[in-house]
C-alpha cells in the first residue's frame, strides 16, 4: 500500500517500464481525476479481488500512451467516472474486465491492431451506444459486452474471429436495445455464439457469409427478416430459436452443407428459394403452416418431395416464377401441387451475361429492374467466389486470380447471375511457339471473332498487338 490515503493525489502517470502494479498501491486515492498509463508491456493490475483502480469515481481523464501495447486484466475497472476512451494502435489485447462497469463512457474507438478482447472487457458500459469490432479482432472472450444496455447498434469487421464467447456466456448477453447489426462486406465466417441472445435485432443482412458457425444467432427472438445468398455452410443449430422469422432468403445454391433446421420456424410467410437450387428434402417447410408466399429462382424446378410443403400452403400460397417457367412448374412432381402459380414480379437484366476483367485490375458491371415499379430497392452484387473475383454491391469488379466466377444481381430476393472470366493479359503478345521457327516468317491476324486484323505481320510486329488472344495463319 505505497500510496495508501493519499487523499491529495489528484494526477498520476504510469511510466514506460512499469510491468506490475500490485494490489492496494493506490489504496484509497480518491482524489485522483487524471491518469497517464505509458506501461507499454504491464500485464498486471491488481487482481480480480483487489483491482487498483476499483471506485475511483472522481478518474475522469484517462491517456493511454501511443505504445502501450497490452492493457491488463481489471486494468480501470469499475472508473465509472471516464467520459470518454480512446485506445491507441499500437494496443494488441484488451484484457478481461480492463473497462468493465465504466458506466460514463459514452464512446469507443477500437483500433484496427487489437487482436483479442478479453471476458467482460466492456461488460456493463451501459453509457455505450454504438460499436465497431475492426478486422484485426481474432478473439472475442465471453460477456465482453455483456450488459452494455445503451448499445443499439454492432459494424462487425472481423474477418479472422473464430472465438466469441461460448455456449452460455454470448459476448453482447443482455444487451436489451440492440437491434441493428452490420457485417462487413469483407467478413465470410461468423463463429460459433457469436451473436446468440441479441433479442433485440430484427432483421439481418448475412448475404456476404459463407459459413455461419453452431448457435451463432440462437435465440435471436426478435428477428423477422434473413438473406443468406451465399452461404454453403450453416451449422444447424445457427439460428435456434429463432421462431419469429417471417421472411427468408435462401442460399443460391442448397448444398448438401446447408444443414440449418427450418422446423422452427413456425411464423415463416415468404420464402425466396435459390436460383441454383437442384433439390429440397421432403418436409422440409411442412410445418410452416404460414407460408403464403413462395418465390423460386430457378429456372428448372428444384426436386422436392410430395411433403415438402404443408397442405396450407398447397392450398392458400401463391407460387412465383421465373419468367416462362410457369407451365414447368405446373407439370413438376410437387410444384404441381401449387394450386396458384404465378411469374416474379420482376426480373432483374444485367446489361451483359459475360464479361472479362484482367487480374488485379477493375470493371463495373451493371443491372437494372423491369418493370423499374416493382421494388424501390437499389440492386446489389455478390461474387460467389472471391479469391476468383471480389465485387462491391455496386458493382466494381476486381480480378484477383484466373479462372471464371459467378456473380449474383440481387433485388429484394430475386437473383440472376452474370459470368466473369478473369485472365492474367501482358501488354500485348509475349511469345509466339509454332512449327517452323517464327523469325522467318509472316502471319496474317485474326481475332477469336474471325476477322482478319493484320497482314504479313513479323514477329516483331506481333509485339505491337493490343491485349487479346489470335489465331496466326503463316504461308
Amino acid at each position: 500500500m505505497v500510496f495508501e490515503n493519499c487523499t491529495k493525489l489528484t494526477s498520476l502517470t504510469i511510466g514506460e517500464k512499469v510491468t506490475i502494479i500490485p494490489d492496494y498501491a493506490f489504496y484509497d486515492c480518491s482524489g485522483i481525476t487524471s491518469v497517464t498509463f505509458n506501461a507499454e508491456k504491464c500485464t498486471s493490475i491488481g487482481s480480480y479481488n483487489n483491482p487498483v483502480f476499483i471506485k475511483f469515481t472522481k478518474l475522469m481523464s484517462l491517456t493511454i500512451g501511443e505504445k502501450v501495447t497490452i492493457i491488463p486484466d481489471l486494468a480501470f475497472y469499475e472508473c465509472s467516472g471516464i467520459t470518454s476512451l480512446s485506445i491507441p494502435n499500437s494496443v494488441t489485447y484488451i484484457g478481461s474486465s480492463a473497462f468493465s462497469k465504466c458506466s460514463s463512457i459514452t464512446s469507443v474507438t477500437i483500433p484496427n491492431s487489437v487482436a483479442e478482447i478479453g471476458q467482460s472487457a466492456f461488460s456493463y458500459c451501459s453509457g455505450i451506444t454504438s460499436l465497431t469490432i475492426p478486422n484485426s479482432v481474432t478473439k472475442i472472450g465471453d460477456y465482453a459486452f455483456s450488459s452494455c444496455s445503451g448499445i443499439t447498434s454492432v459494424t462487425f469487421n472481423a474477418e479472422k474471429c473464430t472465438s466469441m464467447g461460448s455456449n452460455d456466456k454470448p459476448v453482447f448477453k443482455y444487451c436489451t436495445k440492440l437491434t441493428s447489426l452490420t457485417i462487413g462486406e469483407k467478413v465470410t465466417t461468423i463463429p460459433d455464439y457469436a451473436f446468440c441472445e441479441c433479442k433485440g435485432i430484427t432483421e439481418l443482412d448475412l448475404n456476404n457469409l459463407t459459413d455461419i458457425g453452431k448457435y451463432a444467432f440462437r435465440d435471436c427472438i426478435g428477428l423477422k427478416s434473413l438473406s443468406i445468398l451465399k452461404a454453403n455452410n450453416v451449422d444447424a443449430s445457427a439460428f435456434d430459436g429463432c421462431s419469429a422469422i417471417e421472411a427468408l432468403v435462401l442460399p443460391y445454391e442448397w448444398g448438401v452443407d446447408f444443414k440449418m433446421a427450418l422446423s422452427g420456424t413456425t411464423q415463416l410467410r415468404t420464402l425466396y428459394i435459390g436460383e441454383n437450387t437442384a433439390s429440397i428434402s421432403n418436409r422440409a417447410f411442412a410445418n410452416n403452416k404460414n407460408l403464403f408466399d413462395v418465390y423460386s429462382n430457378a429456372a428448372t424446378p428444384p426436386s422436392i418431395g410430395p411433403a415438402t410443403f404443408g397442405s396450407e400452403t398447397y392450398s392458400y400460397a401463391t407460387l412465383y416464377v421465373p419468367q416462362g417457367c410457369v407451365d414447368a412448374y405446373k407439370s413438376a412432381t410437387g410444384w404441381n401441387n401449387f394450386e396458384d402459380i404465378q411469374e416474379l414480379p420482376f426480373q432483374i437484366v444485367v446489361k451483359d451475361e459475360n464479361v472479362s476483367v484482367d487480374r488485379t485490375k477493375s470493371i463495373l458491371v451493371s443491372a437494372s429492374v423491369i418493370p423499374a415499379s416493382a421494388t424501390s430497392s437499389d440492386v446489389k452484387w455478390y461474387s460467389l467466389n472471391d479469391e476468383i473475383a471480389t465485387v462491391t454491391t455496386d458493382g466494381e469488379v476486381t480480378g484477383m486470380a484466373e479462372g471464371g466466377v459467378t456473380l449474383l444481381a440481387y433485388c429484394d430476393g430475386i437473383t440472376t447471375p452474370m459470368k466473369v472470366l478473369v485472365m492474367n493479359l501482358l501488354d500485348g503478345v509475349e511469345d509466339v511457339m509454332a512449327d517452323d521457327p517464327t523469325e522467318l516468317s509472316e502471319f496474317d491476324v485474326y481475332n477469336l471473332q474471325g476477322i482478319r486484323v493484320r497482314t504479313n505481320c513479323t514477329e516483331e510486329q506481333l509485339s505491337e498487338l493490343s491485349h487479346g488472344i489470335y489465331i496466326l495463319v503463316s504461308p
